[in-house]
């Protein structure tokens, strides 16, 4: 039954990096293509995991043949999972934010960074200096454990604000399988350093990966090919106003809301009355197919075209 399962579990982590490698290549192909933020942030995070599935095979592959009593072995593996980690904990955030169209704040931004930059500490810390495994625990759970409850809470306050049907499949999808998997990757991330029953705790992140990265190629290849909505310099783009029939009037109105302003600062910046702004939004609504100012924001920052071209 050992052997079986260890074969199991080899199976798995095999196929969690294939089909990670492969998201991440067909990511990579659209993000060229269309330059949107979220294809972006979305390539990175597919990055990341496969990364996590290999330096996991890595680790399996070594504690079955018995090669990590050697510590350039045990170093190598971990290193390589750590990278998946942190990239993982640094952009999951931007990520989520840019799949549900929302803004980042200053304030955010700077927490998400510091989050990051907690848990690529805490990898360096323990890695190659201190080798503190408390130390370790106590700096990377944290920051680990807050990104995920965070990205739940927001996922399911903002979830009726998605309007765009395979964005709302692909969250409620996600949503999901995280509540599935989410404690048995959290007691394999607990847990990492003891005897416990790894193999079966790497075959449930193996499937979580093989699922998620499964739906994330259904879903880039169905929806992020699409044209942005939005430019770099946050101006509507010629597809977006051209597939909605929208005036001249509604465009400044559009982007106002974008920006932030309510109705009526709206209404003196454009030195007309609040309720024409309310006709001109409800024209707006009828004509994007939306029903509130969240659900508007939402589809045109879903397809924001990514300001500094990385890749």
């Amino acid at each position: 039954p050992i052997h079986i399962l260890q074969k199991t579990v080899s199976s798995f982590l095999f196929l969690a990096f294939s089909i990670t490698l492969c998201a991440s290549i067909v990511l990579f192909i659209i993000h060229r293509k269309e330059q949107k933020k979220v294809t972006f942030y979305f390539t990175v995070i597919m990055i990341s995991l496969t990364i996590i599935a290999f330096g996991m095979g890595l680790s399996h592959y070594c504690i079955t043949f018995q090669m990590n009593k050697f510590k350039s072995v045990q170093l190598l593996y971990n290193t390589i999972q750590g990278i998946g980690n942190v990239l993982c904990i640094f952009f999951l955030p931007f990520f989520h934010h840019a799949i549900l169209g929302q803004v980042i704040t200053s304030l955010k931004k700077k927490i998400f960074l510091t989050i990051g930059s907690e848990a690529a500490l805490a990898q360096i810390l323990y890695l190659y200096i201190i080798h503190n495994l408390t130390l370790y625990q106590f700096m990377f759970r944290p920051a680990l454990i807050g990104s995920i409850i965070y990205l739940l809470i927001n996922s399911l306050i903002h979830f009726k604000d998605l309007k765009n049907r395979q964005f709302h499949n692909f969250v409620r999808q996600f949503l999901i399988i995280t509540a599935i998997f989410c404690p048995l990757i959290i007691i394999n991330i607990f847990f990492h350093f003891k005897k416990l029953p790894w193999a079966l705790l790497n075959l449930s992140t193996s499937f979580f990966f093989c699922i998620f990265a499964f739906i994330s190629i259904i879903f880039a290849v169905n929806y992020l090919g699409q044209p942005t909505f939005l430019d770099k310099n946050h101006n509507l783009t010629k597809c977006f106003i051209e597939k909605y029939l929208l005036t001249e009037r509604e465009i400044e109105v559009i982007h106002l809301i974008i920006t932030g302003k309510g109705n009526k600062e709206i209404a003196k910046l454009l030195f007309i009355s609040p309720k024409t702004i309310e006709n001109h939004l409800t024209s707006i609504y009828q004509k994007v197919n939306v029903h509130s100012r969240m659900q508007l924001i939402n589809l045109i920052m879903t397809n924001e075209e990514i300001h500094v071209k990385w890749f």
